[in-house]
């Protein structure tokens, strides 16, 4: 693991990680700066065996690993919007064809309890999938996050972290309510 740690918080970059310190109360030495090499980094810590796993990011970014984009970079990858549109449709969400970013789907078109509602269902797909393709790994829990690093939704944060972890992500979530 990274400097000996086993319980790792992989972030796509400084907005990520800024998040997971001030929301989720982790340590700088635990952050793993993954950019847009999720398939090569989760394929590496399959091996390594990490005992617990955290995502942070905006769901712009890791919405394409529910698609099993493992690399992320937007030259590599189609936009996530129609996979976050779809799952509106799946919620009863308005999924309207207005939006050209995911940002603008998540801040100027939904409310406050519709955003939670898809970052929670695309942070368990996000779930899903790397359960699926990196069956070596813990489930992780996955917290979705604004472009100003505020918490939208999380799946996963009960079993796999410990309670004070836990106890912030739930306080986080508790912010936007």
């Amino acid at each position: 693991m990274t400097n000996g740690e086993e319980e790792l918080v992989l972030v796509p970059g400084h907005i990520g990680n800024r998040a997971a310190l001030q929301h989720l109360q982790v340590r700088p030495e635990q952050i793993v700066d993954v950019s847009n090499e999720w398939g090569f980094i989760l394929a590496r810590l399959t091996s390594r065996k990490p005992k617990r796993l955290l995502l942070v990011g905006h769901p712009g970014k890791l919405a394409k690993l529910a698609n099993g984009d493992w690399q992320t970079h937007s030259s590599q990858t189609a936009s996530p919007l129609p996979l976050l549109k779809e799952l509106c449709r799946e919620l009863q969400l308005p999924a309207g064809d207005g939006q050209n970013t995911v940002e603008e789907l998540f801040m100027s078109f939904l409310d406050e309890d519709q955003r939670r509602l898809l970052a929670e269902r695309t942070a368990s797909a996000i779930r899903s999938r790397i359960a699926a393709d990196f069956p070596g790994l813990p489930e992780p829990t996955v917290v979705l996050i604004n472009l100003a690093g505020e918490v939208l939704g999380s799946s996963g944060h009960g079993e796999n972290w410990p309670a004070a972890v836990r106890a912030a992500s739930l306080r986080a979530e508790k912010d936007i309510e």
